[in-house]
């Protein structure tokens, strides 16, 4: 990848702007995320679709990238960002550890780049400015979610912000047992309608 970016740095000036902005989408498509950082540093009065590489980004778990942009994130969507990461995540199986609470129930988290993009949307962006309620709920009805974004939204987001009865359905539905147990035993039973999520 460093000798196609020493190519197209010394042939830049002589690319159109369909030629730069056709190397991007590929670039993005094809997940070379050493050319796009790079494209973004090196053209950066060009005006790349940020929102598109932020959710690619998101989807792939690519932080460096994300860290690249997190100066741009008060004008991006960042609900549409987290709920990208959030989607793609269950696809990633890697570095699989467990973490247990007080009452010694053991669930999965995987210490990838999923979290680390969370983490880092916690960090830039204040409980307040974003929408936990939907998000969460969205990625709840998503075919599949993966142990480690259940388990960040139950370690790292307020009870109290987060649809509980929509994540205890979820984890019913997609037979992630630690999960319900975990929730039954730390969460104030009179947020959720047991019912629902059992039916």
């Amino acid at each position: 990848m460093n000798l196609v970016i020493d190519i197209l740095g010394n042939n830049l000036i002589y690319l159109s702007t369909d030629d730069i902005e056709e190397i991007m989408n590929k670039s993005l498509e094809q997940k070379y995320y050493d050319l796009v950082n790079w494209l973004m540093v090196n053209k950066s009065s060009w005006s790349f679709n940020k929102q598109t590489i932020l959710n690619k980004a998101c989807a792939d778990g690519e932080i460096k990238t994300l860290k690249m942009l997190k100066k741009e994130f008060h004008c991006l969507d960042i609900h549409e960002a987290i709920i990208h990461t959030c989607s793609n995540s269950w696809k990633s199986t890697r570095h699989c550890q467990y973490i247990h609470d007080q009452k010694y129930m053991y669930i999965s988290y995987h210490d990838d780049q999923t979290i680390a993009c969370l983490d880092l949307f916690l960090e830039e962006n204040h409980h307040d400015t974003i929408d936990i309620s939907t998000f969460v709920r969205t990625v709840c009805e998503e075919e599949d979610v993966s142990d480690n974004v259940m388990t960040w939204f139950l370690l790292n987001l307020p009870h109290e912000q987060i649809p509980i009865n929509d994540v205890l359905i979820a984890c019913c539905r997609l037979t992630k047992l630690n999960h319900v147990k975990y929730i039954l035993h730390t969460v104030n039973n009179e947020q959720f309608d047991i019912t629902d999520a059992f039916e």
